[in-house]
């Protein structure tokens, strides 16, 4: 993680980032119900699917958390006595076990829910996966349109959001996946200008229109510095 904490002398930043849609990680609908989010119907168009992995009995050696603001509970650590670790990978959203829906659930009752199933001889845990053509790293026809573009946030659970941050410090650590990806806001300072702005988990794909979403978080806050 990297402190954005420049002393710009820039008046101002524009940043660009990714930010989810509550209608499309299983918290709201677009007609304000809420349709499972391992469904067909949730996740057809979006930038995840939905993948059933068969776990064995016994002790997973899998950590999931859930996101300060909400959201869907992850997969943030895989042992190495994991006997899915070749299936389940980090990040993973996990939105169903054995076909219960369990995307509106914390982090501690799915990790109850999983050991109280740990006598039988399989368990399905229900995943969602961010696809590479969707989060700037890969297109389908293998060429990497700017993930900030119209072209590839239509469609998907993602919104393109531009924040004009002042010049001076941010107040802002942003962190790169372990697997890759596209880096994202890890922590927001108090004293953060554009606080009421910035959300925790915004993928940061731009600084002043200039494409950063295959750079390291390093690289992105010296850019910033920079600036």
């Amino acid at each position: 993680s990297k402190l954005l904490a420049s002393k710009s002398r820039q008046g101002k930043r524009k940043i660009t980032v990714w930010r989810e849609k509550a209608a499309r990680n299983g918290i709201l609908s677009d007609s304000g119900s809420s349709p499972s989010p391992f469904s067909e119907e949730n996740t057809i168009g979006t930038s995840f699917e939905t993948i059933d992995i068969i776990a064995p009995g016994g002790k997973l050696g899998l950590i999931i958390d859930s996101h300060p603001e909400g959201g869907v509970a992850h997969v943030t650590d895989i042992k190495e006595h994991c006997p899915i670790k070749d299936e389940i990978h980090l990040w993973d959203k996990v939105v169903a076990i054995d076909d219960e829906d369990v995307s509106r659930r914390e982090a501690v009752e799915i990790s109850k829910l999983l050991a109280s199933k740990s006598r039988q001889g399989k368990r399905k845990i229900t995943v969602w996966r961010e696809k590479a053509a969707r989060n700037g790293i890969l297109s389908d026809s293998g060429s990497s349109p700017s993930p900030f573009s119209e072209e590839n946030t239509i469609g998907t659970s993602f919104e393109t959001i531009d924040i004009i941050a002042p010049g001076g410090k941010l107040g802002l650590i942003i962190d790169s996946h372990p697997e890759g990806g596209v880096a994202h806001v890890t922590d927001i300072k108090e004293h953060c200008p554009i606080k009421d702005e910035i959300h925790l988990w915004d993928k940061v794909v731009a600084i002043d229109d200039e494409d950063v979403s295959r750079r390291e978080a390093v690289e992105i806050s010296k850019l910033l510095a920079s600036k």
